[in-house]
């Protein structure tokens, strides 16, 4: 029963999900983002990661990357309407206080950081209207 149970826990769900429209145009199907986690039980702790699958022109179908991108702290994220730049706004304890940063990707680089601590600015929503 324990080895099920680890073997069950260790397979990634899905937690959220986006579709990008090719930028070429709109007859092209769209690449899948799909934020995965999974249970870490070595480390008693739950991890999130963001693998992207882009469709195939060969086969008409669908490859994933290679490596997932880790979400460490990651609270939200959305594409924005291009699928080029990525927003994820990040929720870490520091010193006790709880402290918020928004970044902004540009394919695997980071292109900006804003911070801010819950007592400057309230918590982000992170709501439906976060990924629309």
């Amino acid at each position: 029963p324990e080895a099920t149970y680890e073997q069950i826990v260790m397979i990634p769900r899905i937690a959220d999900g986006f579709l990008v429209k090719d930028k070429q145009g709109a007859s092209a199907p769209p690449a899948v983002m799909l934020r995965r986690s999974q249970t870490d039980l070595a480390n008693d702790e739950a991890r999130s990661s963001l693998i992207n699958f882009l469709p195939t022109t060969s086969s008409g179908g669908y490859a994933a990357q290679p490596f997932p991108m880790e979400l460490n702290a990651a609270s939200a994220m959305a594409p924005s309407p291009s699928g080029r730049l990525l927003a994820v706004v990040r929720s870490r304890d520091v010193k006790g206080k709880k402290e918020q940063s928004l970044e902004v990707w540009d394919g695997g680089s980071l292109v900006t950081t804003v911070s801010g601590n819950g007592e400057l600015h309230g918590a982000v929503y992170a709501g439906d209207l976060f990924s629309s």
